[in-house]
C-alpha cells in the first residue's frame, strides 16, 4: 500500500517504518559476523527480506510492523488492526 493511498495517521507509520528500515539497513545489516576459526573461517551477512517491528523502548507497544519480506512497506495485517482499534474491536 503505497503512503500516498492511505490516511494520515497511516501515512505517519509508514514514514516511523521508512525510517526506521533505512537505520537498519545502514547499521544492523552492515557490519559482516564470522565464524569459525583459523581456515575454517567464514564471513556471514544478513540479507532481506526481513520482518521490522518498531515498538517504544520504555512501553514495549508495537508502533509499526512491516510487510512480510518488504521492511519498508507497512504489513496491511498491522493497519487493519489499526482500524479495528479505532473502531474498538479486538
Amino acid at each position: 500500500m503505497a503512503a500516498n493511498h492511505m490516511n494520515p495517521a497511516h501515512a505517519g507509520k509508514q514514514e516511523l517504518l521508512q525510517r526506521a528500515a533505512t537505520f537498519v539497513e545502514c547499521h544492523a545489516l552492515s557490519k559482516p559476523l564470522i565464524m569459525g576459526s583459523g581456515k575454517n573461517r567464514l564471513l556471514l551477512r544478513v540479507s532481506l527480506p526481513l520482518k521490522l517491528r518498531v515498538h517504544d523502548h520504555i512501553t514495549g507497544e508495537l508502533l509499526v510492523e512491516s510487510a512480510d519480506g518488504d521492511m519498508f512497506e507497512v504489513s496491511d495485517q498491522f493497519l487493519r488492526s489499526l482500524h479495528n482499534k479505532d473502531r474498538g474491536r479486538p
